[in-house]
């Protein structure tokens, strides 16, 4: 489900360089808690294909660092405690995404741009998962342009897509369609990237998909 879009706020007088990289860092912070609101969408697996051999992620995906590298760069009062913060949020995520998998080795992390825009969530565990399951919705019988919500496959990837309500016969904007997560399993490894609210993956699952194969052969 994709948040409401949230009131443009007044403009503001610039702050000084070091509360405003305090300020993008908490922006960071919120939106990844949106991410880590997002459920995963596959089903958690026993038997064969799961193995519990620890996973690392990678450094970089597609020019995005780790959201802890790219925080730090900016500096700030507050960045060694937001750093530490999101070290032991991604140990926890990990600890979670392991047990739903009865014990699979698993990994998450964030990674953004170096202005904190562009940020996405990629989760990573050693089993084999379920497709995401989308409700199936006759979208003409609702007088609807798409469903709002769909699945787009790009190669081995399967997106969740949302589609803005458009009218049937109408032709969506440029930006109607989202994507909310890109998925790839096989061979004992699922690797997922949940996007964010903000910047241009958004919009372009096929980049996203790029990102999942770029990340699946440093996880393999």
């Amino acid at each position: 489900m994709t948040a409401p879009a949230l009131p443009s706020a007044p403009a503001a007088s610039p702050a000084p360089r070091a509360n405003r990289t305090v300020l993008v860092a908490l922006a960071g912070v919120v939106v990844g808690a949106l991410l880590v609101g997002v459920p995963w969408l596959v089903i958690g697996l026993s038997g064969p294909g799961v193995s519990g051999t620890t996973l690392k992620a990678p450094d970089t995906i597609g020019g995005l660092s780790r959201y802890q590298d790219a925080l730090a760069k900016r500096g700030g009062d507050k960045t060694k405690s937001l750093v530490d913060g999101e070290n032991a949020d991604e140990v926890k995520n990990a600890e979670r995404l392991s047990s739903a998998y009865h014990g699979a080795g698993a990994v998450s992390q964030r990674y953004a741009d170096a202005e904190l825009e562009e940020i996405v969530l990629l989760q990573a565990v050693r089993a084999d998962s379920p497709e995401p399951f989308v409700p199936y919705v006759d979208a003409a019988r609702l007088g609807l342009a798409a469903p709002q919500q769909d699945l787009e496959r790009v190669g081995d990837v399967v997106c969740v897509i949302y589609n803005q309500p458009t009218r049937a016969g109408e032709k969506p904007a440029e930006d109607a369609k989202g994507v909310m997560s890109c998925q790839r399993s096989g061979g004992g490894l699922t690797v997922q990237i949940v996007v964010g609210s903000s910047g241009k993956l958004r919009h372009d699952a096929g980049a996203v998909a790029a990102l999942i194969g770029q990340a699946w052969p440093k996880l393999s």
